[in-house]
């Protein structure tokens, strides 16, 4: 009886994967944004640029910004938090007669969520209309916590969410290069076809830009 209801969730997260993969079917124009929280050393313009390139690379027409913005629009958000707490730890006193004793130390992380997500006009929309209304036709998001040491993973992290974006469409879609552009070299790609783009480590960490404003949605 569990095998058998865990195959019927199996197949049901498998039809729902499916189907908001196959609502990229035809999506081959966008315009890509950035929003950024609680960082203001992770560069917005950086994870742009990076993104537009994935996307060129694999036959996408990358639509200029706009006010309205051009739809369909893939938007990048990165929420970062800062949190602190004290722990105990030992400590060595020099001396003569050395001795251990304990100290506390305040500890700083930061959890953060990523979220990558293509929007379209909401049904009877029309860019003239204000509000704008837009509706999510394909998300993924993953949240997780790094030191502030290791703070300029989050980055990279952020760019290999939207390499999963890239692949998504790929399966549904196929790669369409753009005319004169030649296949790259096997090693330069995946599996699924999707050119791996990343900065250096901690290369988006400069500025401060905000790309998308939470008030054009």
């Amino acid at each position: 009886m569990r095998s058998s209801t865990n195959l019927m969730v199996y197949v049901l997260l498998g039809s729902a994967a499916f189907a908001q993969d196959d609502a990229l079917r035809g999506k081959t124009a966008m315009s890509v944004y950035v929003n950024i929280e609680g960082d203001k050393e992770i560069s917005a313009a950086e994870l742009r640029l990076s993104i537009e390139e994935q996307l060129h690379h694999i036959g996408i027409t990358v639509l200029p910004h706009g006010d309205p913005p051009n739809y369909p629009v893939l938007l990048l958000t990165i929420d970062v938090k800062s949190e602190q707490h004290s722990e105990t730890r030992p400590a060595t006193v020099p001396g003569r007669f050395p001795r251990t004793e304990t100290q506390s130390v305040t500890i700083t992380s930061h959890p953060y969520t990523l979220t990558v997500e293509l929007k379209q006009l909401a049904p009877g929309q029309t860019p003239q209309m204000r509000p704008i209304r837009d509706v999510t036709i394909w998300k993924k998001t993953t949240s997780a916590t790094t030191s502030a040491l290791m703070a300029w993973v989050i980055g990279d992290e952020a760019l290999e969410l939207t390499i999963d974006f890239v692949d998504a469409w790929l399966k549904v879609n196929g790669r369409h290069p753009h005319p004169g552009q030649t296949q790259p070299g096997a090693g330069g790609w995946n599996g699924a076809g999707a050119r791996r783009v990343r900065p250096r480590p901690g290369a988006a960490r400069f500025g401060g830009q905000r790309d998308f404003s939470r008030g054009h949605r």
